[in-house]
């Protein structure tokens, strides 16, 4: 957990249950098992028209949480410029090793700058052949589809050898393979080789978006849609904060997760954490850039129609988070504990996805789908 950021803070939520529910949209999805996410996935036209401007989120996915890659699969015989019916592709969480780190930066719709980096003391040699292969989000039907090559040739980018300290850095320049991309969510994907001949194949996401900020739908301002008159008073408290700039095809959402709740006197006290997620809709896409923590202590106060927020005590920033929470806990070592579990992370996420569902559902907006830079998509709708 970190203090809370001021304005646009580059942020994201972790998103554990990414795989639980990226299954769960239309008849093109076949389920989940352990460990592995099972999605349709289709061929589909290469793109070949421009995306002039486009401008991306960059990403770092640490190797030591597990990534997912695609398994080889058949994929039907395709027209060109029409899509193929759907098959079946088991996406493999076997990711990178722990000591090798992988960095997607500067991504444009005709490439990406690559980096793969040893973290650590492990010795030996890492080496990859440069393959690779890139796939698209399908946002209607929320399915991963392979793109068809133009070219011959497979996507490659030569062949490297990463050895202990030191790492990889190339561009990637896909145009010839695949033409320009046009903005959506994608998975860059190929494989490593380790030091005992141990494969591991990797994907890592990363979105490219309009370069507009304004450009899209816009979205009716976020209010609570829910029932509870607590985390209504919640909302209101901290959407209103105006800690957040927030334009018309974007929306503040606040995620409440509450830790305890005390009476005393005329007043109602709330442990817990309240972070804004800041999101932008591209296409049937809600995108997350921007957001922060507020932790502490709320005070609310009866109201004819609920409660309203008189004050609110958060945790301090830097060397005093920890003491100045600790000193609200008081005794209590299980409030005081719950900041930093991770459970309250997944309730965190939980809570995301349960707010956006409601929304759009009352106001009828089209999205299908939750991104957070370096995580699954997240079928919400």
């Amino acid at each position: 957990m970190v203090p809370v950021e001021k304005k646009a803070t580059a942020f994201a939520v972790s998103l554990v249950l990414a795989v639980s529910v990226l299954s769960g949209c239309g008849e093109k999805s076949t389920g989940q098992v352990s460990n592995s996410t099972t999605v349709a996935e289709s061929q589909v036209p290469v793109e070949t028209e421009g995306a002039g401007g486009v401008s991306v989120q960059s990403e770092i996915t640490s190797g030591s949480s597990e990534t997912d890659a695609v398994s080889d699969t058949s994929v039907s015989e395709t027209v060109p410029g029409q899509m193929a019916p759907a098959v079946a592709a088991e996406l493999e969480e076997t990711g990178l090793p722990e000591s090798v780190t992988a960095l997607l930066y500067s991504e444009t719709p005709g490439g990406i700058s690559l980096s793969l980096m040893m973290v650590g003391e492990e010795e030996g040699r890492f080496t990859t052949d440069g393959s690779y292969t890139i796939k698209h989000y399908d946002e209607d039907n929320c399915f991963w589809c392979d793109i068809a090559c133009s070219g011959t040739d497979a996507p490659a980018f030569g062949n490297y050898t990463l050895d202990k300290d030191n790492r990889i850095e190339t561009d990637i320049d896909w145009k010839g393979s695949y033409g320009m991309l046009s903005p959506g969510i994608y998975r860059f994907c190929s494989s490593l080789s380790g030091p005992t001949g141990i494969g591991y194949t990797y994907g890592e996401t990363f979105l490219l978006s309009g370069d507009d900020e304004n450009d899209g739908d816009e979205m009716p301002a976020y209010s609570y849609s829910g029932d509870d008159p607590v985390e209504q008073a919640i909302t209101e408290y901290f959407s209103g904060s105006g800690m957040y700039e927030v334009s018309g095809n974007s929306i503040d959402v606040v995620s409440p997760v509450i830790f305890k709740t005390e009476e005393k006197g005329d007043e109602t006290l709330i442990w817990g954490t309240f972070w804004n997620v800041i999101l932008k809709k591209q296409g049937k896409v809600l995108y997350n850039v921007a957001g922060g923590e507020n932790s502490g202590v709320l005070h609310l106060v009866k109201k004819s129609s609920g409660y309203s927020v008189k004050s609110f005590d958060r945790v301090q920033d830097g060397s005093d988070y920890d003491p100045s929470w600790k000193e609200m806990c008081g005794d209590d070592e299980k409030v005081y504990s719950a900041l930093y579990s991770d459970e309250t992370r997944q309730k965190i996420d939980e809570k995301t996805v349960e707010m956006i569902r409601q929304y759009t559902a009352v106001n009828d907006i089209q999205v299908t789908t939750l991104y957070f830079t370096g995580h699954e998509p997240v079928v919400v709708n």
